[in-house]
């Protein structure tokens, strides 16, 4: 049977996953303020701001090499979509909306963070159907859309593999700009990152839980995948 949660246990976990994605050496900002004195024309020493990557997170501003976080991410989305029966609409919108706020920090186009989630969630994806209701966070490219009985279908696949999934419950959303320093300057440059994840197309961060098999009609096509009720699905930021 599957656990379910209230929506004050499901709000608190939000709140605290908050802050936890945050990276407390930069606290979220992805750079470093430093401040140094310099002589300015007529001889005062006048205060001038210069800004640094951030060496602890590489300008993402989360924590995403932290081995436990893809389990953090997936058990946010295990809360948002379990919640009990006394949990109100207006309640679970409301869930979802202070979600996605912890998810669009963390949709970052960066290797070690699809690195990170795949060395999580691959071992239940690979066997999809064995792991009905396990709770998973996962980069992945994007395939057709479409509709059946009603419902929206997204196909996508897994970063790493070669197979489909069906997604359903969450369309995909654009990613939120990460904050910037108002100039550039600072040991080390403010362009520099940690590599990304290359592609021709674009990727997105699917959150969810996996629901068994599942088969859609659409086009006179017949498409059988495992099926991920999706939490949020959001475009990675650079």
């Amino acid at each position: 049977m599957t656990k379910t949660y209230t929506f004050s246990e499901s709000q608190s976990i939000i709140f605290n996953d908050k802050k936890v994605v945050e990276c407390t050496l930069c606290k979220g900002n992805g750079f470093i303020t430093n401040y140094t004195y310099q002589t300015d024309t007529s001889g005062r020493k006048v205060k001038v701001e210069t800004f640094e990557v951030c060496e602890d997170c590489g300008d993402t501003g989360v924590t995403i090499s932290k081995m436990s976080l893809p389990m953090l991410i997936s058990l946010l989305a295990d809360r948002v979509l379990n919640t009990d029966i006394k949990t109100t609409d207006e309640e679970k919108i409301k869930l979802k909306i202070e979600a996605q706020e912890v998810f669009s920090k963390v949709a970052v186009n960066r290797k070690v963070w699809a690195d990170n989630l795949s060395s999580f969630s691959g071992k239940f994806l690979s066997e999809a159907e064995k792991n009905c209701n396990e709770p998973v966070t996962f980069i992945a490219s994007l395939g057709s859309t479409m509709k059946f009985e009603n419902i929206s279908y997204q196909l996508v696949k897994p970063y790493g593999t070669e197979k489909w999934f069906l997604t359903y419950g969450a369309d995909v959303r654009g990613a939120v700009a990460q904050p910037q320093p108002p100039q550039q300057g600072g040991r080390g440059g403010w362009r520099r990152q940690l590599p990304t994840v290359t592609s021709s197309g674009s990727y997105v961060m699917v959150t969810g839980i996996i629901r068994g098999m599942g088969t859609v009609e659409s086009g006179g096509k017949i498409y059988s995948a495992p099926m991920i009720e999706a939490a949020d699905i959001v475009t990675l930021r650079k």
